[in-house]
């Protein structure tokens, strides 16, 4: 889909996997580095749990889909070449804060002097304006000061931060969505423009409860854990298998209705004691039960689903048209049938490594073109000739001394 464009990738962790989703649709994305490699090269884990700049699993996942050189635009004769790129590209992503943005000249309106369609897009902790603009965070900073903290964790615990570089991933999708609309505006009018993505404001926007919960009902929401809050009572919704956890959130009347006279027969045919008696389930009321009674129920269900693997309580979900489901882990999800019946994992070989890495595949389907990853993460510098020499037409001698004076 963006086959023919080119991608000035000026990312850390905080953007690259915009970039690297801009090359799953085809994009030629030029990733920058600084003589040496990219900081994120020394992020572990490692392949083989041996520490090597070209062995880190998080520059593998964030980059792949791109091609790599090496150069140090803070030097004059870096700041030129890059010049030159930017004459040529549809669009640059950034990451770089914004009092750095200012000083190595890569503000929107110098870029656009330099070629009126470029797209910009940053992606920073705070944006590149407000009173914030000029902060540096890091993901466990933003997801603090965007309040996702305040609501993940137990009730009775501390606030926790979801997996790492979540708010990263959030902002780089919206950053995406923004650069390809500004991109569509383009081939209307010929002109680029400046995508800002907060990595704040994208946390802050994942708000979408309990925002309007404080604003109409008065109230703060609080952590609930891995249990459910409706009427005042407590629902579980984790509970223990032999390999694992099940998920399932307990309704009453017409809505559980089904659900729940299809666990009930299950857990007749186990024998399993039922103190509560639901004649009728789409007669069971919430709102009117004791606490005592939906603990009841719940624990019917916990006592079934521990006498069962994960494979076997997924079967009988599906068997008996139980709305439930078993919490997969990465070793599921990897033998996941549906995933591998799609052909959604890509095998990538890698000079460096003794066996290929596996990746995520398309990031979504399309009838019209493939998704997908298309080539390795680059190794340092591994496309300086490619693009230096026979793209930007450098001699021997100019790639000799850029090296020498630690341009390239």
């Amino acid at each position: 889909m963006l086959s023919g464009y080119r991608v000035i990738d000026l990312t850390d962790e905080k953007g690259a996997f915009c970039t690297k989703m801009m090359g799953d649709l085809g994009a030629d994305v030029v990733k920058i580095e600084k003589p040496g490699g990219d900081p994120l090269r020394k992020r572990p884990p490692f392949f083989g749990d041996t520490p090597d700049p070209e062995k880190s699993l998080p520059w593998h996942a964030l980059h792949n889909g791109k091609r790599g050189i090496t150069m140090d635009i803070e030097r004059e004769k870096g700041a030129k070449i890059m010049r030159r790129l930017v004459a040529s590209a549809d669009f640059l992503v950034s990451s770089l804060p914004a009092p750095e943005v200012r000083g190595k000249g890569l503000v929107y309106d110098d870029l656009s002097d330099i070629n009126k369609r470029i797209v910009v897009t940053s992606i920073t902790p705070f944006g590149l304006t407000g009173s914030w603009s000029d902060y540096r965070a890091g993901d466990l900073v933003v997801m603090a000061t965007g309040g996702m903290m305040s609501m993940t964790g137990d009730p009775d615990g501390p606030p926790l931060r979801l997996n790492p570089d979540h708010a990263y991933y959030i902002a780089s999708y919206k950053a995406l969505v923004g650069t390809l609309i500004a991109n569509y505006y383009r081939g209307i009018s010929g002109e680029g423009q400046h995508v800002d993505s907060s990595i704040h404001d994208s946390v802050v926007r994942e708000f979408y409860y309990p925002v309007p919960v404080y604003e109409f009902e008065g109230y703060v929401p609080k952590r609930v854990g891995d249990k459910g809050v409706r009427a005042g009572k407590i629902f579980r919704q984790r509970f223990r298998c032999k390999d694992g956890y099940v998920t399932w959130f307990f309704h009453g009347g017409r809505v559980g209705s089904s659900t729940n006279i299809a666990i009930s027969q299950w857990a007749d045919e186990e024998s399993i004691p039922d103190t509560v008696n639901v004649t009728d389930w789409t007669k069971f009321d919430v709102w009117r039960a004791s606490q005592e009674d939906l603990d009841a129920v719940m624990d019917r269900f916990a006592t079934l689903i521990a006498k069962f693997s994960k494979k076997e309580i997924r079967d009988e979900l599906v068997k008996r048209k139980i709305r439930a489901a078993v919490i997969d882990d990465i070793e599921d999800i990897a033998g996941n049938p549906q995933l591998q019946s799609k052909d959604f994992w890509v095998s990538l070989d890698h000079p460096r490594m003794e066996r290929p890495l596996l990746y995520p595949g398309d990031l979504f389907y399309s009838s019209e073109t493939k998704v997908r990853i298309r080539r390795r993460a680059p190794m340092i510098g591994e496309h300086n000739d490619e693009i230096y020499r026979n793209e930007l037409g450098m001699t021997d001698e100019d790639m000799t001394e850029l090296t020498k004076e630690g341009v390239i």
